[in-house]
């Protein structure tokens, strides 16, 4: 095979995969795993989780006065970064609020396969001192938190496994639909990625959205049976419409809200279920599928996700995309809906 040929081969496999839907959604990073235990360890911020602080103690007992010292430090680094770059947004009901301990720094981290390639990146934006202290708080806690990670290299199984159960749910295809009804350039479905995170095997596996990526926090010698391809699918949709640009999200929330206010949870709800639930069951077995099916347990979005999806694909037909029109459109919906709620005799 000449070289031109091989070269046009490799592209058009490579085409066919981006197609099929084929894109690696599920990875497991060691910075990832390090820096959710680090956050959760320092308490620098009300939101974070407190299991495995509690597991910590558990297993290697009450801090030292060095360890405070150093998750002092930590802390200030934190707090002293959140003060310089506030967020811009803290969210909204329609596409989701977002996380107060997602910014570059933790980026930095989800973003990379090892803590010193996450500490070279925050190398161009942080002071050298506050990069010299985070340095050496890292070597003091690496070695007891390496006997937690130690276990997580059962994650690159338990990714390709979780991987191929998205892949059956029509996952990566679902995200390239929705990715193509928003249709905003800088808002890209390639970007959005699950990391898998160690959890202590005595608390129940968890979902959370921070930004461009989903943490499934999870212990990595359980098996995945509580875990649903389709509750995974629909943070990953949650992670998407975080990200989209805040002057669209307030454009869209404040045409919804004139029509319909008081209803924007239950139409963030049902629009994922669209996705997530209808459209996916859609595509994956589409002799056998009927719109006329429970779709969610809250009776409201369960009656709305099926009109919201009759809507989304008229306007997709159309060629028509998530803009003003459709807000308007979903929230006349919703207010009929709402009207029949309330006035049920109507």
């Amino acid at each position: 095979m000449n070289k031109r040929l091989y070269f046009l081969l490799i592209v058009f496999l490579g085409y066919q995969s981006s197609l099929l839907g084929y894109s690696k959604l599920v990875e497991y990073s060691e910075a990832s795993d390090v820096i959710e235990i680090v956050e959760q360890l320092s308490e620098w911020h009300p939101s974070l989780p407190k299991d495995i602080l509690t597991f910590w103690r558990t297993k290697f007992g009450e801090m030292s006065s060095t360890d405070r010292s150093y998750l002092s430090t930590y802390r200030d680094i934190r707090k002293k970064l959140v003060l310089k770059n506030p967020p811009e947004s803290k969210g909204d009901q329609i596409f989701g609020e977002l996380s107060p301990t997602y910014d570059y720094f933790t980026y930095s981290f989800y973003s990379s396969t090892s803590v010193n390639q996450a500490l070279k990146k925050l190398s161009k934006k942080l002071p050298k001192n506050d990069l010299k202290e985070l340095s050496r708080f890292f070597k003091h806690f690496l070695p007891k938190i390496s006997q937690l990670v130690s276990e997580s290299t059962a994650f690159r199984q338990k990714s390709k496994e979780l991987q191929e159960r998205l892949k059956k749910n029509k996952a990566s295809r679902t995200l390239k639909e929705l990715e193509r009804f928003v249709a905003m350039k800088s808002a890209k479905i390639k970007d959005i990625k699950a990391r898998l995170v160690w959890w202590p095997k005595t608390s129940e596996s968890k979902l959370e959205v921070k930004g461009k990526y989903v943490l499934i926090r999870h212990h990595p010698l359980k098996n995945f049976d509580k875990l649903k391809a389709s509750e995974v699918l629909g943070a990953l949709i949650d992670s998407y419409l975080s990200t989209l640009s805040p002057n669209f999200k307030n454009n869209f929330t404040k045409t919804f809200s004139e029509k319909c206010p008081g209803r924007e949870k239950e139409f963030h709800d049902s629009f994922v279920a669209v996705y997530k639930n209808i459209k996916s069951d859609y595509m994956a077995d589409r002799k056998s599928f009927s719109l006329f099916k429970t779709w969610a347990e809250n009776p409201f979005v369960n009656q709305y996700s099926k009109l919201l999806y009759v809507l989304v694909e008229e306007e997709e037909k159309k060629k028509q995309k998530m803009g003003g029109s459709f807000a308007h459109d979903a929230a006349t919906l919703c207010s009929e809906i709402h009207q029949l709620a309330v006035s049920p005799s109507l």
